[in-house]
């Protein structure tokens, strides 16, 4: 008895020395498990293995734990993000897909759905995604914070949806709702209370739009799309020095942001402050030297003051990464004023081909053509 008692302390001293080696490594301790529970043990090596940057080899794992249990939703999900992440939205979403079929209540499923639909410009479709994932019940799942967050998001993303498409009141009810299910620690919170607002003031409910905005700075003072929405609803009050307040505010705590330094600017320019106002689209187009908007704005400024070669030589620069219709028709007006006719005439017609309806191009190639027939008479 007492010869059958060691041995089996001994047997057991030396499992545990195993064991405990085994969970050294999170990868052996898997991988020691594959006998026991193949399904588990590939789908937990699959998601180490992901954590650590080794896709293929985590792809690999996940497939594998599908081939001996298909009905795996989370296993399904994480090929889904794995794919996601490679840029592969076609296939990731077949995985979501499929993880929905196997748990029509997996919020995070439904959410990064409408993304990649998103991604590929489905967006009614990923509209449809993010509104079924409005409606899933989170009152019996096991992880009620991240289907909160989850559905918080998919909300907050078909507000932005439909505010995309003027869908304002629509698009108050989803941010609302995105609202109503966000926790405290909800990291999007200033961004939801800012984009309510935003459609608000798109209503004309400007006392609604304020309040919003103050709740956005109470969650977080230097959110700075909230300081620039409501420094432009300011400004459309004629309150400019407290709207000028609020972008100073924005440009101080984010001194590297294009846009707090474009709106900046243009606000200033509003106020007849025009070298300020340069500096400040300066500033935004070193912060982001392809910002389309900080182009146009400082090139219009130059046009403004008479600066008509730098106006060009800024929408020049602008053409070099931004090939679009108006940038074509924009240079081409700044080339007919500057009475490089024929060179206009070509930007003209680009435009026009690229965007057949672009009537005041055609108006203004009209124009410049006249011109020219009059020159060569």
């Amino acid at each position: 008895m007492i010869i059958t008692t060691l041995l089996f302390f001994i047997q057991a001293h030396f499992r545990t020395i195993s064991r405990n080696g085994d969970w050294s490594d999170e990868l052996r301790l898997f991988e020691s498990a594959v006998s026991v529970s193949p399904a588990k043990a590939y789908a937990n090596m699959g998601h180490v293995l992901a954590r650590r940057g080794r896709g293929a080899e985590a792809e690999e794992a996940y497939l594998k734990a599908i081939e001996w249990r298909p009905a795996m939703a989370e296993t399904h999900y994480n090929l889904g993000v794995l794919y996601s992440e490679r840029g592969n939205s076609t296939t990731a979403i077949s995985y979501y897909k499929q993880a929905i079929r196997l748990r029509p209540s997996f919020a995070a499923a439904h959410l990064n759905l409408g993304i990649s639909l998103q991604s590929i410009g489905r967006l009614d479709a990923a509209a449809a995604a993010f509104t079924t994932c409005s409606r899933v019940d989170i009152a019996s799942s096991k992880m009620a914070v991240v289907q909160r967050n989850s559905i918080s998001s998919c909300s907050f993303n078909l507000g932005t949806l439909l505010s995309a498409k003027r869908e304002h009141r629509t698009a108050i009810k989803a941010f609302k709702q995105a609202l109503s299910f966000a926790l405290p620690s909800f990291s999007y919170r200033p961004s939801l209370w800012t984009m309510l607002g935003e459609s608000y003031a798109a209503l004309g409910m400007d006392k609604q739009a304020v309040s919003c905005f103050s709740e956005a700075l109470a969650a977080n003072p230097h959110h700075s799309p909230a300081l620039i929405t409501a420094a432009q609803l300011r400004l459309k009050q004629n309150r400019s020095s407290s709207a000028l307040s609020l972008l100073k505010r924005a440009a101080s705590s984010s001194p590297n942001s294009s846009l707090v330094h474009l709106h900046l600017g243009l606000a200033l320019q509003k106020e007849g402050e025009i070298d300020r106002a340069r500096s400040e689209f300066e500033l935004a187009i070193a912060c982001d030297d392809r910002s389309v908007d900080a182009h146009f704005a400082l090139a219009t400024l130059e046009r403004g003051e008479g600066m008509n070669e730098r106006a060009e030589q800024i929408l020049r620069k602008l053409l070099s990464f931004a090939r679009t219709p108006s940038v074509l028709s924009t240079l081409a007006a700044q080339l007919h004023l500057n009475k490089k006719y024929g060179e206009a005439e070509q930007f003209y017609d680009e435009a026009i081909q690229l965007d057949p309806s672009d009537a005041i191009s055609r108006e203004n190639r009209e124009k410049l053509r006249r011109i020219l027939a009059k020159r060569r008479s």
